[in-house]
């Protein structure tokens, strides 16, 4: 996440699912996009649904992009930081 903020980026996508468990984001410039799914033909089609969650996500917050195509939040542990 260190490197993440210090080369500029604001959101970070993944399939991570512990991510926000184990990263306390609120202390963060990092937003944190959860992919449902890792099979790459359904990433490939919820490109669109990626880029719109790029350019609504809150930093500091992690969201969970369902298989669906939906962004909803995604609970934040309080974690590592």
């Amino acid at each position: 996440m260190d490197a993440l903020e210090q080369l500029g980026f604001q959101v970070l996508i993944t399939n991570d699912k512990n991510i926000p468990y184990q990263q306390n984001l609120s202390k963060r410039q990092v937003a944190v996009i959860v992919l449902a799914t890792s099979n790459l033909r359904d990433v490939l089609a919820f490109a669109p649904a990626i880029a719109r969650g790029i350019a609504s996500v809150e930093i500091g917050k992690s969201f969970l992009l369902t298989r669906s195509g939906d962004l909803t939040p995604y609970p934040i542990a309080q974690g590592k930081a």
